[in-house]
């Protein structure tokens, strides 16, 4: 059964500790996303090579180079 709120924090008591705290930083990382001085997000060259080689591989597929 789905349960829906129109705003989360009237539920929030509903939700673990961790997802409440996801969801206060939400906000304030969304702002970042959108700022000028955000030029992109990039990938962890050390921990998210598997990542960065299937948006390669996609990419390639896709596009054809």
């Amino acid at each position: 059964e789905y349960e829906y709120y129109p705003d989360w924090r009237s539920a929030q008591a509903h939700f673990p500790l961790l997802v409440v705290q996801d969801m206060r930083n939400i906000e304030q990382f969304q702002k970042g996303m959108n700022s000028i001085g955000f030029s992109g997000a990039r990938t962890n060259p050390i921990q998210e090579t598997q990542v960065w080689n299937i948006h390669r591989v996609l990419q390639e597929y896709v596009c054809g180079t």
